[in-house]
């Protein structure tokens, strides 16, 4: 059976201003799909920061940011000499210092945090923990990484023929509720 696309699909074109930097080819979307990966110029003496939807750089653009027309990316680029501090939020864990770096350094592998009763799940570069962070991590400019836990998942198991329930499982956070067990004619001490 013959297949036709249907014709209420529009292509956007992407068109990009690396602001001195190399030239990026104008890029193909379909209206309202995901840009998908897109290419990092270069500049002599700078770090490209990234992409952005408007000229003043308000609106920055990743591989999920959605097309509805035609429309130009903005390079935004740090100078190579710029220091940079990337600051650790624990969110309740032990302390991992502030790393000084310049742009374009990486910090190569994830620094170490712990909280009793938790795993740790990986920093996010937003408070929401919705974007993830992988290492080595190249730095372009001063932020904040958030740290992610999950809770530790306890199992608790009893001996004693009368206890309705063999094992509980339980977090730090939820804690557990016991009963006392019975058997007749003897006191649970």
């Amino acid at each position: 059976i013959p297949v036709t696309l249907s014709s209420s699909f529009s292509q956007c074109t992407v068109t990009f201003d690396s602001n001195g930097g190399s030239t990026v080819e104008p890029l193909a979307v379909i209206s309202g799909m995901e840009i998908g990966s897109l290419n990092r110029p270069t500049k002599a003496g700078f770090v490209f920061e990234g992409w952005y939807a408007e000229a003043e750089f308000t609106t920055k653009v990743d591989s999920t940011y959605r097309v509805n027309s035609n429309m130009t990316l903005y390079a935004k680029w740090i100078s190579s000499t710029t220091e940079c501090t990337v600051t650790f939020n624990v969110n309740g864990g032990s302390d991992v210092a502030a790393q000084t770096l310049t742009a374009g350094q990486t910090i190569a592998v994830s620094p170490v945090s712990t909280k009793a009763g938790f795993v740790f799940s990986g920093w996010y570069s937003d408070s929401a923990l919705i974007s993830a962070v992988s290492f080595p991590y190249t730095v372009t400019g001063n932020c904040t990484l958030y740290a992610k836990w999950t809770n530790n998942v306890y199992k608790v198991s009893f001996d004693s023929p009368d206890v309705p329930w063999n094992e509980i499982t339980y977090t730090v956070d939820t804690g557990a509720t016991l009963t006392n067990p019975s058997w007749f004619g003897y006191t649970f001490v």
